[in-house]
């Protein structure tokens, strides 16, 4: 219940607003509320911005508990350099929990947070599958769900 959802603008790709409706549709679901002063929605992950933004945030909401955001350097940097700043240890006070990872198996050891691994592979084998049916005339619109599995560095 004690969540900080970092996002870009939605308006940015539909992945990024797919990904989001998705999670609000869950958090409504599971919990029976919005949650979307939970929410930062941040235009391009500047160090600065985010680093007090997630400050500001964790100030406003000291029981926060878990920080869902992309797992990139750019994004994880400011906001693991913001929990410290407030004396508050990730993953000891703060879980985070990452799209898109992208770090070494070293500074996941660090920072052990739950990463959402999607299977490249599979989305990128069914877009080109969906791109030929629209091209060779098959004009259906489809929807394609694919599984994903949580890894728990801890």
């Amino acid at each position: 219940r004690n969540i900080l959802y970092l996002t870009s603008p939605i308006s940015l790709a539909t992945s990024v607003e797919e990904r989001f409706n998705g999670y609000q549709d869950g958090i409504r679901k599971y919990y029976g509320k919005n949650i979307e002063s939970h929410v930062l929605t941040l235009p391009n992950f500047a160090y600065d911005d985010t680093f007090n933004a997630v400050r500001s945030f964790l100030q406003e909401h000291p029981k926060t508990q878990v920080i869902i955001t992309t797992g990139s350097r750019q994004n994880m940097d400011p906001v693991i350099a913001a929990a410290n700043s407030l004396q508050l240890s990730i993953p000891k006070d703060i879980k985070l929990m990452t799209f898109d990872c992208d770090f070494s198996s070293t500074e996941l050891a660090l920072f052990r947070p739950y990463v959402i691994q999607q299977d490249a592979y599979q989305i990128g084998y069914k877009s080109a599958a969906a791109l030929y049916n629209q091209i060779y005339g098959d004009l259906r619109t489809e929807t394609i769900r694919l599984p994903i599995s949580i890894i728990d560095y801890t």
